[in-house]
Parts: structure tokens; C-alpha cells; sequence
């Protein structure tokens, strides 16, 4: 079986290489058993569905990997710029969100857990533990930022 490994691929963020990115799905597409994506599908920071399903480039490779996973497994695991897409998993359907596994002496993570916006909000992982004490605190500050970065967002994309 072969399983196609990425991750980072932060669709959404107007840096990546789409051309180069949309490459590699076609070699998924055409070679992979299954594709597991190692976090940061999306770009948390300055994204949302909407972007990832209406504004291209970024639409046109949640299509791929949602075509891909019509007709193989697709695997999500959850990192630090896209974990709150496990409240949303119906939207990327046929996508599954899976959590960290190890198989055959291998663990399989995002990784990146302890940036600074993991600080504020935790990670599906690791959950900060005063997010347990006081747990509206990191709520808000979700909420803060989100804000924040939602106005960047429009203005990037000319959505407000």
C-alpha cells in the first residue's frame, strides 16, 4: 500500500506555490493507496470555508482533495492552523479528521503544538491547561484573534 504523507499545506495563505501544490495532488491522485495530511490543511489565520471553497486558488485545491477522497482514504490530523475545522468536519466531507496514531513504530502528528497562538487557545493535543481552569478565558481569546485576523482576511481577499 502507499500512503502519500504532507502536510502544511496551508491553503488559504496567498504565499504557497499553487501551481507546485496542485502537482503533488495530481500525484496523489494518480499514485497514492491513501493520503494522510500531517495538519495545517488550511490556514487557520487567514482563511475560511468560504475562501477555501470559493476563492481560487485555494478552491481549486480543496476540490482536488475532496475528489481525491471520493475515491480513496483521505486522513486528517489536526494541527495548530486548523484545528477548529474539527467543528466543522462536515464541511470538508469526504475528508476524515483522525487523531495522532502510531503504526508499526511510527508516530503519526502535526508536530507543531506550542506556537503562539497554540499558547493562547491550546491544540486538540495538548489543551492548555488554564483553558481547563478557566475554560471561557481561551474562548475569548479565540474569539479575539479571530477577529482580528478575519478583518486581514477581507481585506486581503476583498470580501468586506
Amino acid at each position: 500500500m502507499k500512503r502519500y504523507i504532507a502536510s502544511d499545506f496551508h491553503n488559504g495563505n496567498d504565499v504557497a506555490d499553487y501551481d507546485r501544490v496542485l502537482a503533488f495532488l495530481d500525484l496523489v491522485d494518480d499514485d497514492a493507496d491513501e493520503f494522510l495530511i500531517l495538519g495545517d490543511w488550511e490556514e487557520l489565520l487567514f482563511s475560511n470555508m468560504t475562501i477555501l471553497t470559493e476563492v481560487e486558488p485555494y478552491s481549486s485545491v480543496t476540490e482536488k482533495v475532496r475528489e481525491i477522497a471520493r475515491k480513496k482514504p483521505v486522513n486528517l490530523i489536526l494541527g495548530n492552523h486548523d484545528w477548529p475545522q474539527g467543528l466543522f468536519a462536515s464541511s470538508i466531507e469526504p475528508i476524515s479528521i483522525i487523531p495522532p496514531f502510531a503504526e508499526d513504530g511510527v508516530y503519526f502528528t502535526h508536530g507543531h503544538e506550542y506556537d503562539w497562538m497554540s499558547f493562547f487557545v491550546g491544540t486538540p493535543v495538548d489543551p492548555i491547561w488554564w483553558g481547563k481552569t478557566f475554560p471561557i478565558l481561551p474562548l475569548h481569546l479565540l474569539l479575539f484573534f479571530a477577529s482580528r485576523t478575519w478583518e486581514k482576511a477581507q481585506d486581503i481577499y476583498n470580501l468586506g
